[in-house]
């Protein structure tokens, strides 16, 4: 779990709310027979934008949600001393969705 996020601040609307960005990210940038793509600085900004409420660490606690779940795919960079660069995770959709 992210540092600092109870499960308790993770409301099930913001959840929906993620993967609906998420498959809407994917519909706008999917090449023809191929896989679509976003990244989590965008579904944060658009989340920030309709007003969402995202308690600190929630967004990074429901990626490795969904990553674990094995409904999106994608590298999150780190740094030097690998820690997790937020924002800069790409989102992929998983091959067999399609």
């Amino acid at each position: 779990m992210a540092q600092g996020v109870r499960e308790s601040e993770i409301s099930m609307e913001l959840k929906t709310k993620i993967m609906t960005l998420i498959e809407e990210g994917w519909d706008r940038n999917r090449p023809p027979g191929g896989v679509g793509t976003t990244d989590s600085a965008t579904i944060y900004t658009r989340l920030l934008a309709e007003g969402m409420d995202v308690p600190p660490g929630a967004m990074a606690q429901i990626l490795e949600d969904l990553y674990a779940e094995g409904q999106i795919t994608g590298p999150q960079p780190a740094d030097r001393e690998g820690r997790q660069l937020p924002g800069a995770r790409a989102i992929i959709e998983p091959e067999r969705r399609l």
